[in-house]
């Protein structure tokens, strides 16, 4: 793992603008659990791209990795938004609406 990271670090260092070594970095460093490094990577990717699906998605499961679930769903709805315009159609009535406790509460008793 820490010859992967050093590489891709090295790869940044040489072009800053590459969104897939900045995706493939923080996949690595997510699979080893490292989950603010990879959150900054993956961060870093979207910047540089943020048209990538993929990379949402990565992102997503690291905050649920995290049981951040606000953030997951907040990217999870940016990276649908994004991608999707149907999707941003028919969600745009409830942005403001707030995710409370009680709704987090059921998202995890609903699962397996």
């Amino acid at each position: 793992m820490k010859t992967a990271v050093t590489y891709h670090k090295q790869a940044i260092a040489l072009e800053l603008d590459l969104a897939v070594v900045y995706c493939n970095l923080g996949s690595i460093l997510q699979k080893h659990g490292q989950w603010e490094e990879a959150i900054t990577s993956y961060d870093q990717a979207l910047k540089l791209n943020p048209q990538n699906g993929k990379i949402y998605s990565r992102l997503n499961q690291v905050y649920q990795a995290q049981n951040n679930i606000t953030e997951a769903i907040f990217v999870y709805d940016q990276g649908l938004t994004l991608l999707n315009p149907h999707y941003a159609k028919a969600v745009s009535p409830y942005q403001n609406v707030a995710i409370t406790q009680e709704m987090l509460a059921m998202e995890r008793g609903q699962r397996c």
